[in-house]
């Protein structure tokens, strides 16, 4: 709980760090999101439904 405390002053006492630590955050999620969204856009149906109904045999 100290530990929380210490970083929540720093983070208080710094905005520009502050500031450049959550930017960097949201670029970094939201560039994971949207590949993953443009990985998923760029199957077709037909191969998604394709890959759901094959059966590897054992």
């Amino acid at each position: 709980m100290t530990d929380l405390r210490f970083v929540l002053r720093h983070l208080l006492k710094n905005p520009a760090f502050t500031a450049v630590a959550v930017l960097t955050f949201a670029l970094g999620i939201s560039g994971n999101i949207a590949s993953l969204l443009l990985a998923k856009a760029s199957e077709s149906p037909k191969e998604v439904a394709i890959r759901a109904v094959k059966v590897d045999p054992m």
